[in-house]
């Protein structure tokens, strides 16, 4: 199981991204920060790509609260929709 998160670096909910982070020691991650990368397609195209050139076969994402950062949870929505679609198992 590989992980994706959305997180946006001068967030102050960062307990459970820091807690995800500590227990990714042995597995590929993926980061997207979603001030660097605002656009949901291209952060699809960068999550497909980590899934092709890691032979992902279980995807856990996490992301933030809708109460905690709304923007943030909605594009964490956006992204995670985009790679269902485009992807080529589905």
């Amino acid at each position: 199981m590989s992980r994706l998160m959305s997180q946006r670096r001068d967030s102050l909910a960062w307990g459970g991204f820091d807690l995800t982070m500590d227990e990714l020691t042995d597995r590929p991650c993926l980061l997207i920060d979603a001030c660097e990368t605002s656009d949901p397609i291209a952060a699809a195209e960068a999550v497909l790509k980590f899934i092709e050139d890691n032979q992902i076969a279980t995807l856990n994402v996490a992301g933030p609260r809708a109460s905690g950062w709304p923007a943030g949870y909605y594009f964490a929505a956006a992204v995670v929709g985009e790679v269902i679609l485009r992807s080529p198992n589905y």
